[in-house]
C-alpha cells in the first residue's frame, strides 16, 4: 500500500513537471514571431534589461517575469548569477513595439 502511494505521488509529480514544460515552451511560442537567438558577452546587467555584445554588434534585452536563466548545463539559475564578461546566448521575440523580449539566457 506505501509502495502504490509512493508510484502515485511520483506519477503526480512527474505529471507537473511536464505540464509546466509544456505550458513554458507554449508561452515561448505564443506570439506568432520567430523566435531568434543572439550570442556574445554581457556588457551590462540591470533589473529590466541586460546587452550583450559581439565584435561590432550590441543588443540590449528586455529582461521580464517570464524570462529563463540557464547555466551552461542547462540548469535554471536567477539573474543575480549573470555578470558583466560571461559568454551568453539569448533566445528573444521582438515586440510590437520594436522592442526585443528575452525569452531565455543561457551561460555559455
Amino acid at each position: 500500500m506505501v509502495r502504490t502511494k509512493k508510484r502515485m505521488l511520483l506519477g503526480m509529480l512527474l505529471g507537473l513537471m511536464v505540464a509546466g514544460l509544456a505550458s513554458s515552451w507554449a508561452a515561448e511560442e505564443d506570439s506568432g514571431k520567430k523566435a531568434r537567438q543572439f550570442t556574445g558577452t554581457v556588457q551590462e546587467v540591470t533589473s529590466g534589461s541586460i546587452e550583450v555584445a559581439k565584435k561590432k554588434e550590441s543588443q540590449t534585452f528586455s529582461l521580464t517575469e517570464a524570462t529563463r536563466y540557464r547555466d551552461a548545463d542547462g540548469k535554471t539559475i536567477e539573474r543575480a548569477d549573470l555578470k558583466v564578461e560571461s559568454k551568453v546566448t539569448v533566445r528573444y521575440r521582438e515586440a510590437d513595439n520594436g522592442s526585443l523580449n528575452a525569452i531565455s539566457i543561457q551561460l555559455k
